[in-house]
């Protein structure tokens, strides 16, 4: 529900952000060679593996690189998910370009790619090991991350889509989903469900918290969060500069105590009156003030309110009035919330 803020009314060829981007857009072809850099990384990494000499049952560490092939699987998964998600029907490979020597790959249906990442995922959750079983916990992809992953491509590949008419080019298309859409609905209540009956992960934070632990750098292996991206602490990463109430740079020498914040992802002001006046989660998450560059809480008078679910402000160890952006907040990719919504 989140979107970035833009005061410019006017077309803009070169940025998706009003959706009236063209196909010369370089923010798009951005996407597009970093989503598929991705996908050519993980063929590259699970090819080698799975043909290398000591990916065999009688290395005692075959269980490891097993862990590591699915873990490959689905960042794989990941990486085309946002793809069919962004562009529909697309050139779709699972081995690594100089194995293919194919440099042109053709266009594949999306109901194609999806189900045969469906497949692959199927059976690399057979041999990866559960959280329980991994020392790094969430900030790794576990066998209950696999089937979640799984239930999220079945239950976005059985829904509809925007689908042109064959070789019309001129066309808008249709909104249609697949035939097999009960299928793919079968998978995702399936998968869903593995994760529940798990046991593995539970709602025993209040809601807030969950996101208040992030911004502090607290990994919660049995909780909400499933898989989180990691980030290098004040290293990496944008969450909780981009989101949450913007800070901006102070006048004069002393700075903000909680540094610069962006604040640019915003949420819709009317999403707010969405929610029930009883609901929680409403006024933590629908910001309506912000600091300016005195330091002086400031209401917003437009139309959006800031993104506090992920916020700088939250954090009370590590991110200083020096700091800006590269916060290490990590990102859960994958939660039980998810789960049992699906």
């Amino acid at each position: 529900v989140d979107f970035k803020a833009n005061s410019n009314e006017t077309s803009q060829i070169n940025s998706p952000v009003r959706f009236d981007c063209t196909s010369a857009s370089g923010t798009v072809e951005s996407v597009w060679n970093a989503l598929y850099a991705g996908v050519e990384s993980a063929n590259e990494f699970i090819y080698n593996m799975e043909n290398s000499p000591i990916y065999n049952e009688e290395n005692t560490d075959y269980a490891d690189l097993t862990q590591m092939v699915g873990e490959a699987k689905v960042m794989r998964a990941m990486f085309y998910y946002e793809l069919l998600c962004y562009f529909g029907d697309i050139p779709f490979s699972m081995e690594p370009t100089y194995v293919t020597q194919n440099f042109v790959l053709p266009m594949t249906d999306r109901d194609e790619v999806y189900k045969q990442i469906i497949d692959d995922l199927k059976g690399a959750a057979l041999k990866m090991k559960s959280t329980a079983n991994i020392s790094e916990g969430v900030e790794r992809i576990s066998k209950e991350a696999c089937w979640a992953m799984i239930a999220r491509m079945a239950l976005q590949a059985g829904g509809y889509s925007l689908r042109a008419p064959e070789g019309n080019t001129t066309s808008y298309g249709t909104m249609q989903r697949p035939a097999s859409s009960h299928e793919f609905y079968q998978t995702a209540r399936d998968y869903a469900d593995s994760v529940i009956v798990s046991g593995t992960h539970a709602l025993t934070k209040s809601y807030k918290q969950v996101f208040i632990d992030e911004c502090n750098f607290i990994v919660s292996n049995n909780d909400d969060p499933i898989f989180e991206i990691p980030f290098a602490q004040a290293s990496t990463g944008q969450w909780g500069y981009r989101q949450g109430a913007t800070a901006q740079s102070s006048e004069g020498t002393t700075p903000h105590i909680y540094g610069e914040v962006n604040g640019g992802v915003r949420t819709e002001a009317f999403y707010r009156y969405t929610f029930d006046e009883k609901d929680l989660r409403r006024d933590f998450i629908n910001g309506l003030w912000y600091y300016n560059s005195s330091s002086l809480p400031t209401m917003r008078n437009d139309y959006n309110c800031h993104n506090n679910k992920w916020s700088k402000l939250w954090n009370t160890v590590g991110l200083g009035n020096q700091t800006t952006g590269s916060t290490g907040i990590n990102f859960a990719y994958l939660r039980y919330t998810d789960v049992l919504l699906m």
